[in-house]
C-alpha cells in the first residue's frame, strides 16, 4: 500500500506499507524506514519543505528560505511528524531534481517526477541506477530512502541527467517492492501480491512492479474497477466493516 499520508497504529504517518494480510487481520511485514517531517498538512503541499528534511536526515545542510525555522522544528520535534509515506518521498525526490517544490494540486510533484521518467524512456536516455539498501529488525524489513535522496542530491549535483535519475528512481522503487515481497513470501509461502493505494496511480511504477513480481512468479492484483487512490477506501472500510463481529 503505497499512499501519500496513512494512519499508523504505532503513532507514525504510514504510507509504504507491506502488509502480509488474512482477512480482515494483517502483519506489517515491511516499510521505509522513518524520516521526520515537519509541517502538518503542509508537508503534502510543500515539496521543497519535504526534501529540505530528507535531506536532513542524511546529514545534509540544503538551502531553502525558511531553513532556520524548519531546523528548530526538526530539532525541537515540535510540530514534526515521523513518516514511511511513498508519496512525501516522490515529492521529496521531484524537489531535489528542481522538478517541483510545490503540489497545487494533489499528486502534482510525483506526476511531473513520472512525466520526467517518461521523457528519459522516450528519448532512449539509460537510467541512473539507484538501490535501496534492506535492513531486517524486528521481524520486519525496512527500505532506506535517505540513503536514495543523498544519492540522488549528489548525482543532480555532479550533473547528472534529470530525466535519467527520474527514471532511475522509479525503477529503484519498483525493484524495491519486488525485493521485499520475495522476502516476505520466503517466510510466509505467500504468493499473491496485490498493489494498490495513490502513488500506483503512476504507470511506470505500476508496469514494473507487475512485471518484475510476475518475472518472480507472482500472482499480481492491481485497481481496475476501483480506484487505487482515495476514492478506493469506503471498498476497503466495507469489508473490514462486513467481516467485523461486533
Amino acid at each position: 500500500a503505497f499512499d501519500g499520508t496513512g494512519y499508523g497504529t504505532d503513532g507514525a504517518v504510514w504510507g509504504s506499507e507491506f502488509l502480509l494480510c488474512r482477512g480482515i487481520e494483517y502483519e506489517r511485514a515491511g516499510h521505509l524506514k522513518y524520516v521526520t517531517l515537519c509541517g502538518g498538512d503542509e508537508a503534502s503541499r510543500n515539496s521543497g519543505m519535504t526534501a529540505f528534511c530528507y535531506l536532513s536526515a542524511g546529514g545534509s545542510e540544503p538551502a531553502h528560505p525558511d531553513s532556520d525555522v524548519i531546523r528548530a522544528a526538526l530539532n525541537s520535534g515540535l510540530f514534526t511528524q515521523k513518516t514511511s509515506s511513498m508519496g512525501r518521498l516522490f515529492d521529496a525526490v521531484s524537489a531535489i531534481l528542481h522538478i517541483s517544490r510545490e503540489n497545487t494540486y494533489e499528486g502534482e510533484s510525483a506526476i511531473l517526477l513520472e512525466n520526467a521518467a517518461y521523457r528519459a524512456l522516450s528519448g532512449g536516455t539509460e537510467a541512473y541506477t539507484l538501490h535501496f539498501p534492506l535492513t531486517f529488525d524486528e521481524g520486519q524489513i525496512t527500505a532506506d530512502p535517505v540513503a536514495v535522496i543523498m544519492e540522488i542530491s549528489r548525482a543532480y549535483g555532479e550533473g547528472a541527467d534529470v530525466n535519467a535519475l527520474a527514471l532511475g528512481f522509479h525503477y529503484a522503487v519498483a525493484e524495491m517492492t519486488a525485493d521485499i515481497c520475495l522476502r516476505v513470501r520466503g517466510k510466509s509461502g505467500e504468493n499473491k501480491a496485490a498493489l494498490s493505494g495513490g502513488v500506483f496511480a503512476n504507470e511506470i511504477l505500476t508496469t514494473n512492479c507487475i512485471a518484475l513480481l510476475e518475472k518472480n512468479g507472482f500472482q499480481v492484483y492491481s485497481n481496475e474497477q476501483v480506484p487505487a487512490n482515495d476514492g478506493g477506501i469506503a471498498l476497503g472500510q466495507t469489508f473490514v466493516a462486513g467481516r467485523t463481529v461486533i
